[in-house]
């Protein structure tokens, strides 16, 4: 449906587009063949709403495409750049930062008319992009030129308007965040969110910490120990899967009944999608 709607929009008046809308549609085309639907969709809403936070490991070749086509964006702008003058003689980002039509903020005319400043910021943005085509590639240079891509991306977002190439470019840069990294992001945000939510007095459920965990001899299931008051009753089970551990949350709602300061022992068997495979099991819940 995102990828209809964006490509029907254009097509209504495809003279007025950038480069920034072509990008935006082949992202789009390439996360119509991702299984994008399998965490934190509407459809895992709908279908499997204790699973809402889980992130089954699915074939990474649709990701694949789009680091690809990350790279070969950056390998063909450096190459249609180095047949012009303006880019080989090192003023083609003063120019650029003239352009009054498509100016944002007005840089100082000491940093546009300046040859050195003009010369360093043309060539610094060839060989920048020539690094990323090559170099993002490499896992201990990757994190050193996607920094310099987004303080690049933000300073022409902020110059110039470029309609949403800045936004398209920095959004295929996730694409290259190793997934327990991007697993810690959004469990850290969560949590973050959940604790606000709690403050604000509109979270229903709250997170309790579990005795123990015993492994199955399947390897495929945990029984989990765990204790709830009187006044609590169990509302879901979350189960987070990283490269070396399982986080098992388990999520307590309140009942109608009054809080006695007791902690009522309970099991529960939960259920997992992927073997342990020796991976160490986790508590979700916050340390008290």
């Amino acid at each position: 449906m995102v990828f209809l709607g964006i490509l029907t929009l254009e097509r209504r008046d495809p003279y007025i587009f950038n480069s920034g809308d072509v990008l935006v549609r082949n992202l789009a085309f390439y996360l119509m063949l991702a299984p994008t639907g399998v965490a934190l969709s509407v459809d895992r809403w709908r279908k499997a709403k204790d699973h809402f936070w889980e992130f089954p490991a699915r074939a990474p070749w649709a990701l694949r495409l789009i680091q690809v086509q990350l790279s070969v964006t950056y390998a063909a702008t450096v190459w249609a750049k180095v047949q012009g003058m303006s880019w080989n003689n090192g003023t083609a980002v003063s120019y650029a930062l003239r352009l009054g039509d498509l100016e944002r903020f007005h840089v100082p005319g000491f940093i546009t008319h300046n040859l050195l400043i003009s010369n360093i910021m043309t060539l610094g943005t060839l060989a920048l992009e020539a690094s990323l085509a090559v170099l993002i590639w490499n896992r201990k240079a990757r994190p050193y030129v996607l920094v310099l891509g987004v303080f690049m991306h933000v300073a022409i977002a902020l110059n110039i308007m470029v309609g949403f190439f800045s936004m398209a470019i920095l959004t295929a840069y996730v694409a290259f965040i190793p997934p327990d990294t991007m697993t810690r992001v959004i469990e850290r945000a969560r949590l973050r969110f959940r604790r606000v939510f709690m403050a604000c007095g509109t979270a229903s459920s709250t997170p309790v910490a579990w005795e123990a965990a015993q492994v199955t001899p399947t390897d495929r299931s945990l029984t989990v120990t765990y204790g709830l008051d009187s006044c609590q009753d169990l509302d879901r089970i979350e189960v987070g899967y990283r490269r070396t551990a399982v986080t098992v949350t388990i999520f307590a709602v309140p009942n109608h009944n009054a809080c006695r300061g007791l902690r009522f022992v309970r099991t529960v068997d939960v259920p997992l999608r992927e073997p342990l495979a020796g991976r160490d099991v986790l508590d979700g819940a916050p340390a008290r």
